[in-house]
């Protein structure tokens, strides 16, 4: 269900890029295929629909074969965050009751699953069809929780696929778009990437892992790729906006940037939006549990330099209360976790 525009546009546009990172290229058709691989490989090891499956792979082609593979085969995937300690990955995937552990090569040495699968040996083949139900959990993505310990946050399709329809149609994502990856599949930033873009048929571009630390030479790849889109964090897009050159850098392909996942400091934003006068920026705000429950298309005649942003206006079809003895803000609509 979550694939399915994905799906319509590999029937529309077939050899169109969908993938991009360094001088790698996967169109829709390729992605599709080795995708179908990947899923008929895990049926054929006997993960049912609903199964959960890890995924032992950073961001970039490969954890895209991997996530739209699980979710071919009816499965919900669960990335993981490679940084994290053997422990920590040992509980996630013991937590999650993985069916199935998705990598590269050999398993690591810390892994005691049988059932690692290494996607370099996935033979083509046509997976078994699935009906999956809007309901159905896609991903569960693990955060620290309040104690330290990792909590797991499921994702039905549904919940995804409304957030990323809701969000294309924000920015009026066209086949012609060039978005950049900047975020790991284990945070919420990245149903946007993959189920937005890939679903309105636009190419994803993987930002190389030293550009954050290199602002200027990021602001170069920028207008190098044409990105015209980019979803990402206020520090980074922070660095960009003091360090990047971009007075020296235009950026005229860039459309639009989206952060979220912390607060943009006002005089940082002041200077992004003096540097990128024709880009629009837009605040999302929403914890995992939400995805997104609301935006603010930043209005820079707004912006004071001591004063906070707001969180702005209710997302994707999100109804949000203040409860008045605490002042919470309370989120009910249907991109809520399940």
């Amino acid at each position: 269900m979550l694939l399915a525009p994905f799906l319509q546009q590999c029937h529309s546009q077939p050899d169109a890029s969908a993938l991009e990172a360094q001088e790698h290229r996967l169109s829709y058709r390729q992605l599709l295929q080795r995708a179908g691989s990947i899923a008929a490989a895990l049926q054929a090891r006997g993960v049912k629909p609903g199964q959960t499956v890890t995924i032992h792979l950073d961001r970039g082609i490969e954890a895209t074969l991997a996530v739209f593979g699980v979710l071919l085969a009816g499965a919900c995937y669960v990335p993981l965050d490679l940084k994290n300690p053997p422990a920590r990955l040992r509980f996630i995937i013991k937590d999650a009751q993985a069916a199935a552990v998705l990598g590269m090569g050999e398993p690591p040495a810390w892994l005691d699953h049988a059932g690692w699968l290494n996607l370099e040996a996935c033979p083509p083949a046509e997976p078994s069809g699935v009906t999956i139900n809007p309901e159905a959990i896609a991903a569960i993505l693990y955060t620290s929780g309040s104690t330290g310990q990792p909590r797991g946050v499921a994702l039905s399709h549904g919940a995804i696929a409304t957030f990323a329809q809701w969000a294309a149609d924000q920015v009026d994502l066209q086949p012609e778009d060039r978005i950049a990856n900047s975020t790991p599949f284990f945070f919420d930033l990245s149903t946007f990437d993959l189920y937005a873009v890939l679903g309105r048929g636009a190419s994803l571009h993987f930002l190389p892992p030293a550009l954050p630390l290199a602002p200027a030479r990021l602001s170069a790849w920028l207008a190098e790729r044409a990105i015209s889109g980019w979803y990402t964090v206020p520090s980074l897009l922070a660095f960009l906006a003091y360090k990047g050159n971009l007075a020296q850098t235009p950026l005229p392909a860039l459309r639009f940037l989206l952060f979220a996942g912390e607060v943009f400091p006002s005089p940082a934003l002041l200077s992004l939006c003096h540097s990128l006068p024709k880009t629009c920026l837009y605040n999302f705000f929403g914890p995992t549990e939400t995805n997104v429950c609301c935006y603010w298309p930043v209005d820079v005649k707004r912006l004071r330099p001591e004063q906070t942003i707001p969180i702005g206006l209710p997302a994707a079809g999100c109804e949000l209360t203040i409860e008045p003895v605490s002042g919470e803000l309370w989120v009910r609509g249907p991109s809520v976790a399940s």
